[in-house]
């Protein structure tokens, strides 16, 4: 019966070109059973305040690397909305929901953009 050695991986890789957080920025999480690590790359966008809700856009792709092996998967890049609250985002009025129509268009348009940017 063979056995498999594994070298386990310890540098951080170059982040795509289009990423704000620093260049190599560390793993956010491990998953010791799965043997995988991930972290987010990140084009920060917009911050948009509705009433008492801040609303943050940005880019986001999610990178998922073996411990083991280094392989890396970095998924499609996608608009990512976060609230700072649980306040609703509900009755916008007509200003804020084309505000807010425009910013998700462009971002959409940035993400089609980069889609194929290493």
């Amino acid at each position: 019966m063979s056995s498999i050695t594994a070298t386990p991986v310890t540098s951080v890789p170059a982040c795509p070109s289009w990423c704000t957080k620093p260049d190599g920025h560390e793993y956010d999480m491990e998953a010791a059973v799965a043997r995988n690590e991930s972290r987010f790359h990140r084009y920060e966008y917009d911050e948009l305040l509705f009433g008492e809700c801040t609303m943050f856009v940005s880019i986001a792709a999610w990178e998922l690397r073996s411990t083991i092996t280094g392989r890396r998967i970095i998924h499609p890049a996608a608009v990512c909305l976060e609230l700072d609250s649980i306040a609703p985002l509900a009755n916008l009025s007509a200003d804020e929901a084309q505000t807010l129509t425009d910013q998700l268009h462009t971002a959409a348009v940035m993400v089609d953009r980069i889609g194929g940017m290493a």
